[in-house]
């Protein structure tokens, strides 16, 4: 055996001696090898220093391992830190991943949700398994970008076919997915096998995308709203909370019967208290206005709309941060309009992010500060929030809160004067 491991070091440094990186960076790898004897970690790391000196992009994540496990000393998490680092800049795409996990973990530098989530993105999209189970953890946590349960299910449904997470996390996170009840992107129903077959297992709330599939009325030749009605009310039966709500919109359509509208009620009902935001804003709009045939009540209103604002429901918070600035309903407080909004803005929902930057540029519930005024009014006109075309474009000409920029202000003048927005008193004008 010893010999075996002898012959492959003379080869592997005659290879090395002919000025071959690659060679050098096999003969690191070499001295790491576990059941190896000639095993010598202080060699594997010069021979990876020069195997990245020749140009072996490979070497730079092999010496930040190194640091990292303390393989030559001491552990030492910032120079493991910057060698996965330069490895991950150098192109070198297994690196993304670990770098993801460093900066996800906060290893070697600070906890960082953005960068974690940019890096095992790439990772995953460069086809790297063992990235798609903590993308689909960040995508539906909302870590490092706005929550997206329907691309949370993509990966962890990668993550459950490679087997490269446990399955009983893969469960756990996929039966999450499920109950966040997400709004279906295009080309879903590539999954419908995937979704049965789950809803006979051990996943109920896989009912939820299924009837939405069968309740979309265009060019669906799956089209049966009596089967969806069936598949929800099996759900609500083993307590799928979104389920109620789901069923109550059904039961509360355009045409109702007051007997239709009652069952609505009460399923809107049992989702509302078992912690359904939407379920609970819809409750305050009828009890606002008299809908699903009660009579107005202001004060069981504000009570929900409070209770959708618990759930951090976003239509709720950006709601009620109207009437706190004006008073209605609820004591006006300007700083609480402005922290309903900022939590609606930061959980990605767009119609929060031009009063945001109002709230900014006039200083209403906070300091002024137009240059986060411009961040979000800018969010909001590329999000298509038509109010924001014209303050972006003036911002973007006099240099207010921004960098000047003439030719991106006239591009903005130029989408402002082709959508006609509505009129408004709005940042800078």
């Amino acid at each position: 055996m010893e010999n075996e491991y002898a012959l492959r070091l003379n080869q592997l440094q005659a290879w090395a001696r002919a000025g071959d990186a690659n060679a050098q960076y096999r003969l690191g790898k070499f001295f790491l090898e576990e059941k190896n004897p000639l095993r010598d970690p202080r060699q594997a790391l010069q021979r990876f220093q020069l195997a990245l000196k020749g140009g072996c992009v490979h070497a730079s994540l092999a010496i930040g391992r190194i640091h990292l496990k303390g393989l030559v000393g001491k552990p030492a998490p910032e120079k493991g830190f910057q060698s996965v680092l330069k490895g991950a800049l150098d192109f070198d795409r297994k690196a993304f991943a670990p770098l993801g996990r460093l900066y996800l973990r906060g290893i070697g530098v600070k906890e960082d949700f953005g960068a974690a989530f940019l890096w095992h993105s790439r990772a995953a999209e460069t086809g790297n398994a063992k990235a798609y189970y903590p993308l689909a953890k960040l995508l539906l946590n909302g870590q490092g970008h706005p929550p997206d349960p329907a691309r949370a299910f993509t990966w962890i449904i990668k993550a459950r076919e490679a087997g490269r997470a446990p399955q009983r996390k893969i469960s756990s996170l996929l039966r999450k997915i499920y109950l966040s009840d997400f709004e279906l992107p295009e080309g879903f129903d590539r999954y419908l096998p995937q979704l049965w077959k789950d809803l006979r297992g051990e996943f109920p709330a896989a009912a939820l995308p299924l009837a939405k599939i069968l309740l979309r009325e265009t060019d669906n030749p799956r089209f049966n709203p009596q089967k969806a009605k069936r598949l929800l009310w099996r759900a609500t039966l083993l307590a799928v909370i979104p389920a109620y709500r789901r069923l109550a919109d059904f039961f509360a359509g355009p045409h109702a019967s007051p007997k239709e509208l009652e069952e609505a009620r009460g399923y809107y009902m049992g989702a509302a208290h078992n912690g359904c935001g939407h379920s609970n804003f819809v409750l305050y709009e009828s009890f606002a206005k008299g809908g699903l045939g009660v009579a107005p009540d202001p004060k069981i209103a504000i009570w929900f709309l409070r209770r959708a604002t618990r759930w951090r429901y976003p239509p709720a918070l950006v709601h009620i941060a109207s009437l706190l600035d004006k008073g209605e309903g609820v004591p006006q407080s300007h700083h609480a309009a402005y922290l309903r909004l900022k939590e609606a803005a930061e959980l990605g929902y767009a119609p929060a992010f031009f009063p945001m930057g109002e709230k900014f540029r006039l200083g209403e519930g906070t300091k002024v500060d137009l240059k986060k005024a411009f961040i979000w009014t800018l969010k909001a006109a590329e999000s298509g929030d038509e109010r924001a075309y014209g303050p972006v474009a003036r911002a973007l000409r006099e240099g207010l809160g921004t960098k000047a920029n003439p030719a991106e202000a006239r591009r903005w003048e130029e989408k402002s004067r082709e959508e006609k927005p509505l009129p408004s008193e709005s940042l800078f004008s």
